[in-house]
């Protein structure tokens, strides 16, 4: 064999292994897949939205924060 003959060899033996290597679904795998991944989005959208923070919940930090802070200075005021 010639160089060109043996390259081609190579070649045709790569191919062939990738050509073994791909995955096939039945329709039924394919539509389990999908389905599968529009459930996940699904329940990423229904987590999101449980943890959202809500604007009232972002008022009553702010409201503790701040009321934290006029105790730190009522408390430092009284030590001086």
């Amino acid at each position: 064999m010639n160089r060109k003959q043996k390259k081609a060899k190579r070649l045709k033996a790569t191919q062939h292994t990738k050509s073994q290597a791909r995955a096939y679904f039945t329709p039924h795998e394919q539509e389990s897949v999908q389905t599968w991944s529009e459930d996940q989005k699904q329940l990423d959208r229904e987590i999101n939205e449980l943890f959202e923070p809500s604007k009232n919940t972002s008022t009553w930090c702010a409201l503790i924060i701040a009321v934290c802070m006029l105790i730190t200075l009522w408390i430092y005021k009284v030590n001086t």
